[in-house]
């Protein structure tokens, strides 16, 4: 960790998980733990993405990360939705869920 905190660019990108990517029903369960020891080793922003696709996953990685990454969860919902009139609303909603833990006054970080 301490290499990669080093040799990184302006913020670093922190894989939540073994393994491909795609949405997962959960994440590790020592996903905060890792979290926090990169935190005790770097100033710069972590973001933490792969696997995670729901609200309640942004809620956990946000309390410990500056960014949360989602993507496939993103193409799935667009892959189930093409074609449809509704497709850019449906992912907006999408969207909006997800952030909305990142919004709550529970000191959360941003």
């Amino acid at each position: 960790m301490r290499r990669i905190a080093k040799a990184t660019g302006s913020f670093i990108y922190m894989v939540s998980l073994t393994g491909v990517t795609g949405a997962r029903a959960e994440l590790p369960p020592d996903l905060g733990r890792h979290l926090r020891a990169l935190r005790g080793i770097t100033t710069k922003p972590v973001c933490v993405g792969f696997g995670i696709g729901t609200p309640e996953h942004v809620a956990l990685a946000g309390r410990f990360a500056d960014g949360v990454i989602v993507g496939s969860a993103i193409v799935d919902l667009v892959e189930r939705h093409a074609g449809s009139p509704d497709l850019l609303t449906k992912v907006g909603e999408f969207i909006a869920a997800l952030k909305a833990p990142l919004r709550e006054p529970s000191g959360v970080r941003l």
